[in-house]
């Protein structure tokens, strides 16, 4: 059974109405997800999350324990319904389903995430410990860039750092797999990765939502660099989401660039000497996308312009 069967049924013993309401959220989520490879330089379907269990699962040498398909099936399934979990829960705190009735969907996907994980690792493993600490990572990580994408004052760095937090739910289901093979001295390198590689995608991510942010009132993490210099209040913000490109400081783009680069630098220096082939080819398609930012955003500014922008 894939994750997506496996979702859809368990979605399927909800209240109907809540199913149907997932649904809806989730293939508009999925419709979302789909970046263009100017954006996200991935150039293969499916989130990197879901790979990297497999990656070290695979990996080869001096290991203690081999991987089972079973116990890695029920990994990943944990590691999915965490991701719903805490992205509906970051979408209720952005306001984006704010009339939804999915609140309480939040709590089933972390129930069954606990009960998925509770069939392959008894309590009193060091697993646990790994599980609460990302969960509670992530947790303070969202709520903490919902307050500073409003506090207009927050330096870009600072808000760059926090972004690192945001995705430790997301190596769960790779610190089991370091966990169940017995490599303990893995999870910093994965923890590292994670950070890093997070830091890069939710700030890609952000250039896509650049004009979104800024009518809702959010300075996010490219707009303070791009921006940076000009008096902004935010009663500005909803006016500056549709002159934005007007307003740029060309500069910032080099400074943006830059700054991510370092970030996926890190990110290979830690997962590195783990030697998973894959995880390197995805920090460099990440590093294209990266690079590519200028002329991305100089297109879209040309179509808005009507003219080439002072970009290259």
């Amino acid at each position: 059974m894939t994750l997506d069967e496996r979702l859809e049924r368990f979605v399927g013993t909800w209240d109907p109405s809540l199913t149907r309401e997932f649904l809806r959220y989730d293939s508009l989520l999925r419709t979302k997800s789909r970046r263009s490879l100017c954006a996200w330089g991935q150039t293969g379907p499916g989130p990197y999350w879901k790979k990297l269990p497999h990656w070290l699962a695979g990996r080869g040498g001096n290991v203690p324990r081999e991987i089972s398909t079973k116990f890695l099936d029920t990994v990943l399934w944990g590691q999915t319904c965490l991701f719903y979990s805490v992205r509906l829960q970051d979408d209720l705190l952005d306001g984006e389903l704010s009339r939804s009735p999915l609140a309480p969907a939040t709590l089933l996907f972390l129930t069954e995430a606990d009960r998925a994980y509770s069939s392959v690792f008894n309590r009193n493993t060091d697993f646990w410990k790994h599980y609460r600490r990302a969960l509670g990572t992530t947790v303070t990580g969202i709520i903490r860039v919902a307050e500073m994408h409003r506090d207009l004052a927050v330096p870009a760095r600072e808000l760059l750092q926090v972004y690192g937090s945001v995705d430790a739910v997301l190596s769960i289901g790779s610190l089991a797999v370091c966990v169940c093979r017995g490599m303990a001295d893995w999870i910093p390198r994965v923890n590292a990765f994670v950070r890093e590689l997070g830091k890069v995608l939710l700030a890609l991510d952000d250039m896509e939502d650049f004009e979104e942010d800024l009518a809702d009132g959010r300075l996010n993490y490219p707009a303070r660099i791009l921006l940076i210099g000009r008096r902004v209040g935010k009663a500005d913000l909803s006016l500056m989401a549709r002159t934005w490109h007007r307003h740029v400081r060309v500069e910032g783009f080099d400074e943006i660039k830059t700054t991510l680069l370092r970030c996926l630098s890190r990110a290979g220096d830690a997962i590195g000497p783990l030697r998973l082939q894959p995880a390197m080819e995805l920090i460099e398609t990440t590093r294209g996308a990266v690079r590519n930012l200028t002329t991305c955003k100089a297109a879209e500014m040309k179509g808005k312009e009507g003219k080439t922008p002072l970009l290259s």
